[in-house]
């Protein structure tokens, strides 16, 4: 399919990937896309409804701008890759965890904003450029945060946290808030401020 725009609401299950990344995925309502391969789209137009992809087998690329101004986008384990600038607005939420085992990847190689909430538990948390929130960033014991050169700036966020955790490359001051999802150790080669700590009955180190 190629310069094509396909409105979507329900299931819709892709046999084999669609060969041009000029495609463009338009909601109707909510909807779940399938596939044994990975999918490359330009553009994703939520239009408010929520979306899923429906597997670990189901891998989405958006090579243009994405922003989720509401509703939920789940990724079930698949990855979902940004090659644009991605913002979450406030009240949207981008979930990538997973109920059992290892989730999928997030990748964010042009930064962006989250103003709302990104759920990176038992995922890959990556970016290629810096990426600011000030809404909340949940991560626990088997999250991966690949931050390669850029920053992570969480000045004004919440960070759910848990497990072994290096803060270099990550940016916070007296407005970030620390909330404990289990028991952690943090790290950094330099001190760091944060506003405050939630430990909600476990231990950071």
């Amino acid at each position: 399919t190629s310069a094509t725009t396909i409105e979507l609401g329900g299931n819709l299950d892709v046999s084999n990937t669609w060969a041009s990344s000029t495609t463009n995925l338009s909601l109707t309502a909510d909807a779940k896309l399938s596939s044994t391969a990975a999918v490359e789209a330009a553009t994703l137009e939520t239009n408010g409804n929520d979306f899923e992809l429906s597997s670990a087998t189901t891998d989405l690329t958006l090579a243009d701008a994405f922003t989720l101004s509401s509703g939920t986008l789940s990724t079930k384990g698949g990855d979902l890759i940004f090659k644009g600038r991605a913002d979450i607005s406030s009240g949207a939420t981008l979930d990538a965890s997973v109920d059992s085992g290892t989730g999928g990847k997030l990748e964010f190689r042009q930064g962006g904003t989250n103003a709302g909430t990104i759920n990176a538990a038992n995922s890959v948390f990556k970016i290629g450029s810096g990426y600011v929130v000030t809404g909340t960033l949940k991560t626990n014991s088997t999250s991966s945060l690949e931050l390669g050169n850029s920053n992570l700036d969480l000045t004004g966020a919440t960070l759910e946290l848990g497990g072994n955790v290096g803060l270099d490359k990550i940016l916070t001051n007296n407005q970030t808030i620390f909330k404990l999802a289990e028991d952690a150790t943090v790290t950094r080669n330099v001190g760091f401020t944060v506003g405050g700590i939630d430990l909600g009955g476990h231990t950071m180190t």
